[in-house]
């Protein structure tokens, strides 16, 4: 990855595709429910569309970290705080955790923009 340090660009990029397709879940479930949607319904909703995504993103971090550049894995392990304990699963598990958390905010931001429909 072009000797990113800490990947923190995956982080944007991953927010990037968050927004709109939680945005549009939540959309098309809120259209599709004729009579007033709970809120609780609608952060569900945000929450299961960011774990998906993020399911997806890890495995392929997961690949390329184990598989495609080991080089990089070995550089994490060198220079990153508690880098000796990393491994691809638990960077991947970590990534999955922050998305879905990331997820539950911009739900909560995403939910408001739907409160008056």
């Amino acid at each position: 990855l072009m000797n990113w340090p800490y990947m923190w660009q995956l982080h944007y990029i991953a927010i990037l595709f968050l927004v709109p397709s939680i945005y549009f879940a939540t959309r098309a479930v809120i259209r599709k429910h004729t009579a007033a949607y709970p809120y609780l319904k609608g952060l569900g909703t945000g929450v299961t569309t960011s774990a998906t995504g993020a399911v997806v993103f890890c495995f392929f971090l997961l690949l390329y970290l184990r598989f495609i550049d080991q080089g990089y894995m070995e550089y994490v392990r060198a220079e990153a705080p508690l880098g000796s304990y990393m491994t691809p699963m638990i960077i991947a598990l970590v990534f999955f955790t922050e998305q879905v958390c990331a997820g539950l905010v911009i739900t909560l931001i995403v939910m408001q923009l739907f409160k008056n429909t």
